[in-house]
Formats: C-alpha cells, structure tokens, sequence
C-alpha cells in the first residue's frame, strides 16, 4: 500500500484521490486474491463465506479491539451515507444467493455498484475540501518511483503467496475436519484476510486518527460485499447450498444493523468497543458449538 501510495503521488494524484482508491482497494486486496484463488479452485462456500466472516469480523474484532485502544470518533458521513450503503449491500448479496447462485451477471451489477460508490464518494469529499494528507513525507520531489515499483511488486507478489498458502490450508482443514469450506471461510480466513484492516485501524487509533477506523473499516466491507465479491463471481459463477450461508448473512446483517445506533453518538466508547468484542465471541463459540455440527453432519 505504501509503495501504491507514492507512485499515484509522483503521477500527480492528490491524496483524497490515493485514500479512495489505493487504500480503500489495498486493504480488501487479501480477500480478492484469495477468492480469486478460491474461485479457480472451485471452492465456492469458502469464497463467499471469507466475505461474510470478514465483514463480522471487521465490525465485532476490529472496532472492538481499536475501541480499547482509544475511543473511536465517527463522522457524520459514515453515519449518513456509509454504514446505511453497507446494510443495502449486505441485504442485496443475501437477496441475490436466495436462489443458491450468483452468476456473472450479479457479479458485473456489483463491481459496477462499487464503481458508482467510489465516484460518488469521491465527489461527495472534494467538495467538501477533505483532501487530508495520508503520510507527512509523502513529498513528490524525495520519491524514488523505480524503488517504490519494486516495493510494490515485492508487496503484490508476497501476498499472491501468501493467499494460496492460506487457501490451500484452509481447504486441507476442512477436510481434515470433516465440515464444509463455508464453516473454515466464515472464520479461519475470515479472520487471516482480516488482518491489514486490524493493523491500519490499530496504527490510526494510536496516532489519534480514530475516525479513519471507522472508515477504513466500513469501507472495506462494502468492498469486500461489492468488488470482492463481484470479482470473484466474475472468474466463476458461484453455486452454493442457500442454508449454509442463512446463518452467515443474518450475523453479518445483525453486527451491521447494531453498529448504527452506536455510530449515531458519534463516539465508541470502551464500553461499546467491549460489546462488539462479546458479540464475536458469541458469534465464534456459535459456530463452533452449532454450525460446525451441523456442517459436519
């Protein structure tokens, strides 16, 4: 990301324009290289099931441990017009894998509805003039571009790496175990693919930039929800069992919906940030305890 970041700096974009683009694909970037990579391999459950899981995770992991680490401030339009978007996405990917597939042509609406959210984001920001500077030294005149370029293929190629590690791994513990990739998507990967957002939202937290946790984090599932998805659905056609995603979707709807009316004070507090943190745990000890029987089963 930070290699990403100084080139579009040394061709002229503005670092509005780099944090809606660059950072808000890069930190989705493990989630679409391992559903691509999920997609080629045919596993579909685990594909869609990483999106879900990530999702939650996001909320009820990561806001929640960034909580503790300093209370979280939320702008208005995050409030207003991103977290409502998340909701839509999510209750539109729950709508269209009703009928137990999403083809291509889901998969083109939802990387073109991404593609609609980011320019209007876009628009929505420069004429309100945040155009916030995302690094101190990113100063044109003092960037190599050639190391930047390595620095960024360097990046690229070791998660391309780490992604079919993880895939692969995954899909040996699901049948290992004996559940289906849906269970070992929702949450082991879930929980690897969401990691950058953890250590941006951290690093954020602790240089007093709280209210780009937020951000980065509802940002990235309406990525994940809209280009991730749509991508990977692009590659190929996903074909799923409805009932295996029903609990997924209803968690992923629930921790959405429950951090509206705390976004709404304008400030996560400690205590707020401990709830969500419970909520996941609930969330894993009934996937343990109940959906992982009844995979197995």
């Amino acid at each position: 990301m930070r290699g990403a970041s100084r080139i579009a700096t040394t061709l002229g974009l503005s670092p509005l324009a780099i944090g809606l683009t660059v950072v808000a694909v890069g930190t989705s970037a493990p989630e679409l290289l391992v559903n691509s990579l999920a997609a080629f391999r045919g596993a579909n459950g685990m594909a869609l099931g990483n999106v879900i899981g990530s999702n939650i995770a996001n909320i009820g992991l990561i806001l929640g441990i960034t909580g503790l680490v300093a209370a979280i401030t939320v702008q208005s339009s995050v409030v207003k017009r991103d977290i409502p978007i998340m909701i839509g996405a999510t209750l539109l990917v729950a709508i269209t894998t009703a009928n137990g597939k999403i083809g291509r042509i889901e998969g083109a609406i939802m990387v073109l509805a991404f593609i609609a959210y980011t320019t209007y984001t876009y628009r929505q920001a420069h004429s309100s003039q945040a155009d916030i500077p995302l690094d101190d030294d990113l100063d044109p005149a003092t960037i190599k571009r050639t190391n930047e370029i390595i620095r960024f293929v360097a990046g690229v190629g070791l998660l391309a790496v780490g992604a079919q590690l993880l895939v692969v791994g995954a899909e040996d513990i699901a049948h290992t175990l004996g559940i289906s990739d849906v269970v070992i998507g929702i949450t082991i990967v879930a929980f690897g693919t969401s990691l950058p957002e953890l250590t941006s939202s951290i690093t954020a937290a602790r240089e007093g930039k709280t209210e780009m946790a937020l951000g980065n984090v509802v940002g990235s599932n309406i990525a994940n929800l809209l280009l991730v998805l749509g991508v990977t659905t692009l590659i190929a056609p996903i074909v799923i069992e409805p009932g295996q995603m029903r609990f997924g979707f209803i968690s992923a709807l629930v921790f959405s919906l429950f951090l509206f009316p705390l976004a709404r004070d304008r400030v996560f507090s400690r205590r707020e940030s401990v709830l969500l943190l419970v909520a996941y745990l609930i969330f894993l000890a009934l996937v343990l305890f109940w959906l992982v029987p009844m995979a197995q089963s």
